[in-house]
């Protein structure tokens, strides 16, 4: 019920995207004609592993997920590099 009000606040401030920690997950949502709708990723930040990062943010030792974030963004952006080269 909280989060229905914050939505309806950030509506009135013109937010077009709110992210909300639910049950140890991301809730992304989008304002989309005056109405907060859920998505299933940013779309500021697209090629952001929501699941990775609250994975991450669970960790009990900060610097160890932090190395391991990193670790990932260099693996995908590898995997990008390799596939535009196709």
């Amino acid at each position: 019920m909280a989060a229905l009000i914050r939505l309806e606040i950030y509506k009135g401030l013109n937010v077009p995207e709110v992210w909300f920690w639910k049950t140890g997950k991301f809730a992304v949502y989008h304002l989309q004609d005056q109405v907060y709708q859920w998505c299933d990723r940013s779309q500021f930040l697209p090629d952001l592993d929501l699941n990775l990062l609250a994975t991450l943010i669970q960790s009990p030792e900060p610097l160890d997920a932090v190395l391991e974030f990193r670790t990932a963004i260099h693996q995908q952006l590898q995997q990008e590099s390799i596939h535009s080269i196709d």
